[in-house]
Formats: C-alpha cells, structure tokens, sequence
C-alpha cells in the first residue's frame, strides 16, 4: 500500500527506480515517498516529476521520525479507501 524509496540506494537511486516503477501499470495507484538526507531542490524535483507523492528529509530526532512515520501511514490509510 506504499513504497517507500531512500534516494541513495546501492546501485541505483530513487529517481531511477521511480522510471522502473512507473513504466510497470501494477504499481500506478501505489503511493511513492522518497526519503534522503539531501535536501537539494534537483533531486526533490526530479523524484516529484517522476510520480513520488513526497520528498521528506531523513528526520534527526525520535520525535520527528514519529511524525514522519504517521505521516506515511496517512498514504496507505487513503490508498485503502
């Protein structure tokens, strides 16, 4: 009900994999968040244009990383109606 994409992964990023993803029909209406510790416009851009509902920078503390994890759960909540 959510994939949830790191921008830096081994291999490839998130930008590469949102094309993967949006060229198979089976993942169109899942939710697509990208999380990373850049916080640079052209990746946040990019990863927007190419379908990802959200760019969220990695959070510091536990607290924000609860609002974070809430807010995420929210996706999947509106993708089960």
């Amino acid at each position: 009900s959510l994939i949830i994409l790191d921008y830096n992964m081994p291999g490839s990023n998130a930008a590469e994999m949102l094309e993967e993803l949006g060229a198979k029909e089976r993942f169109g209406d899942i939710p697509k968040i990208v999380w990373s510790t850049s916080g640079l416009d052209k990746f946040k851009n990019r990863c927007l244009e190419l379908g990802a509902k959200d760019y969220i920078n990695k959070p510091s503390t536990m607290k924000e990383l609860e609002k974070v994890v809430n807010y995420m759960i929210g996706f999947c909540n509106k993708n089960a109606e």
